[in-house]
């Protein structure tokens, strides 16, 4: 007796129960307060845009303009901003879980070793794959719930492979892929681009594994069409410098193409460059640069060398390259933030999922443990890596609290103002802030320290094109910048305090006289001559 009916596909199950699952962990996000920093940023220099500041020249980030441009666009709803982007965060969600689950069926549409047994219809990589990334998705813990650049850039390049996978065939013909479509997915990895410069890293994957399996194929390099081949990369590579180029090309016109490419190209070189060496990764590599490009240059080498020698499938060749590129681009900076391992963990996931199903798939258990041991030991040096040889830092808040008190908001009818105490403090120092600084919304106020959401909430333009501490590295120009946009009103982060060099405390202390202190935390310096 058939506990279903054989219409009831068991991967359309999946994929609701996973969209269920991930609704069920994203929708608090929807009603949360302005407390991140990052959003923060993002929202004041939508701010400053949307009162005419060019981004770069007026305005400083070191992100490609895609994620502001966005947040400039939400902030055309005023009050309703964050419930814009929040929306438009959860609905790239949802598609990012859709296309997890659309990649994991194009790599693992066969089980050709399932023979019999329980699991011989069922795709455990692909339930796996898709009930994965509804968590680490729609959950905290990661800062899926927190509109940055890997919310939009991880859906569009999960796009380019899904296309890539099923233009070229892989679970069966030869690689073939014609010059229109490698333009459309390079134009879909440039889009991703013009979010963070990240996802160059996993647009190479398509070349890289076209390359291989076209010099498989043919036997040979002497094989190949070489010039179809390069019509094809420069194809590729058109698409994906365009949205930049373009981007390029405007900040040309008004004046501004070195802040534009200091801002992207240059400052992140330097960014990715300025390693930080907390501790030591993997037994005795250090985790820098050098050790993770050679780490990684040796495992694509043995995977080239497996898959040349058929000991490995195309499936899991274009997976363990996935994973190489991506996890290089995930360390890029040497910096380990939650929302970064959002690019790494997609195709972590489906290679944790592939090893696991090999305990059922393959003939032999010792073959089945034997392979899943060193998927394991792999992802654990990868992991080693990633961590710095530190702990994880999973987010920010209490996801446990998170979800019980905004439930219990749902369901018991319990304080909303309980449930924004999760936030670690940071929506009601935002509120008290712009309550502080209301009688100087006609004022020009500088604020030393890292809530750059009160330039957004107040509707206040900053003086300085800096609106966080860390960016404002040269304090003779930022002197020079208050100096000449006349500052009034200087607030002070008492904890970021340290941080301000002589050159900054002669210019306060000569022009401004301290008024006044808010909760032990802010101090207010009014400018003498105003």
């Amino acid at each position: 007796m058939k506990l279903l009916p054989r219409s009831l596909n068991l991967k359309k199950i999946v994929l609701v129960l996973s969209l269920v699952i991930f609704t069920f962990l994203r929708l608090p996000s929807l009603f949360e307060p302005a407390w991140y920093g990052d959003e923060g940023i993002y929202a004041a220099v939508a701010n400053e845009m949307n009162n005419g500041e060019i981004l770069y020249t007026d305005v400083w980030d070191h992100k490609p303009p895609g994620i502001y441009l966005l947040y400039q666009l939400s902030a055309q709803f005023g009050d309703n901003q964050i419930v814009v982007y929040k929306s438009i965060n959860f609905l790239l969600g949802v598609l990012t879980v859709l296309l997890s689950f659309l990649v994991a069926v194009q790599l693992f549409n066969k089980n050709r070793d399932a023979k019999k047994g329980f699991f011989k219809n069922i795709n455990i990589p692909v339930i796996l794959t898709s009930l994965g990334s509804s968590v680490y998705w729609g959950g905290t813990f990661l800062e899926g719930n927190i509109f940055n650049a890997e919310n939009i850039f991880v859906p569009l390049m999960l796009l380019v492979f899904y296309l890539y996978l099923r233009w070229s065939k892989v679970q069966s013909k030869p690689i073939g892929v014609s010059l229109g479509k490698m333009f459309i997915l390079g134009f879909l990895s440039g889009i991703a681009m013009f979010f963070k410069i990240q996802p160059f890293f996993d647009a190479m994957v398509v070349c890289f594994v076209l390359l291989i399996e076209l010099i498989r194929i043919n036997k040979g390099i002497k094989g190949l069409d070489l010039k179809k081949l390069l019509l094809s990369y420069f194809m590729f590579g058109i698409g994906l410098i365009l949205p930049l180029f373009l981007s390029g090309i405007y900040y040309f016109v008004i004046g501004g193409l070195s802040d534009f490419i200091f801002a992207v190209f240059t400052y992140n070189l330097g960014y990715s460059a300025a390693q930080r060496e907390l501790g030591t990764g993997f037994v005795f590599f250090e985790d820098v640069l050098v050790s993770r490009s050679v780490f990684i240059f040796i495992g694509v080498v043995i995977a080239v060398v497996l898959r040349f020698r058929k000991r490995i499938t195309k499936e899991t060749f274009f997976l363990l390259t996935w994973v190489a590129f991506s996890f290089f681009a995930t360390k890029l900076s040497g910096r380990a933030y939650p929302h970064y391992f959002l690019q790494f963990l997609t195709p972590v996931l489906m290679f944790l999922a592939m090893g696991i199903s090999k305990l059922f798939w393959e003939k032999s258990l010792y073959l089945g443990v034997l392979k899943f041991s060193v998927i394991i030991t792999t992802l654990y040096v990868l992991l080693s890596l990633y961590s710095n040889g530190n702990p994880f830092s999973w987010g920010y808040i209490n996801d446990s609290v998170y979800y019980q008190r905004f439930y219990g908001i749902v369901f018991e009818q319990n304080d909303y103002q309980e449930w924004t105490k999760v936030f670690n403090g940071d929506p009601e120092a935002n509120e008290v802030l712009n309550s502080w600084l209301t009688p100087y919304e006609n004022r020009v106020v500088y604020i030393w320290g890292t809530k750059p959401w009160v330039y957004s909430l107040a509707g206040l333009n900053s003086p300085s094109k800096y609106l966080v501490y860390f960016h404002a590295e040269d304090s003779k120009a930022l002197v020079e910048e208050l100096t000449e946009s006349e500052v009034s009103v200087i607030v002070i982060e008492k904890e970021k305090e340290l941080y301000i060099d002589q050159i900054l405390w002669n210019y306060i202390l000569t022009n401004f006289q301290k008024v006044e202190t808010l909760n032990n935390s802010y101090d207010m310096y009014l400018n003498l001559g105003y």
